[in-house]
């Protein structure tokens, strides 16, 4: 039987090498409020890359300040439906 423990711990990643991985261009969906991962976000912010899509179903705070950036770095799309 495969110990999860070790496969686990092959999967774990800093945030650095996270947004590492991203393109200009892509796509990206972010958690949504408490789920937001904050330092994933965050380090989006200083990075680089540019004309990336980011998903929510609703606006979290830290992904709601990479959309008002100047330059049009970052797009929010959100599932969120009110009146």
């Amino acid at each position: 039987m495969v110990d999860w423990k070790q496969t686990y711990s092959t999967k774990i990643v800093t945030t650095k090498s996270a947004v590492d991985k991203i393109k200009n261009g892509d796509r990206v969906f972010v958690g949504s409020m408490c789920c937001e991962p904050k330092a994933f976000v965050q380090e989006l912010g200083k990075s680089g890359i540019q004309d990336i899509e980011l998903l929510q179903f609703l606006p979290g705070s830290e992904t709601s300040k990479l959309a008002v950036l100047p330059g049009n770095r970052f797009t929010l799309k959100t599932f969120f439906m009110g009146t």
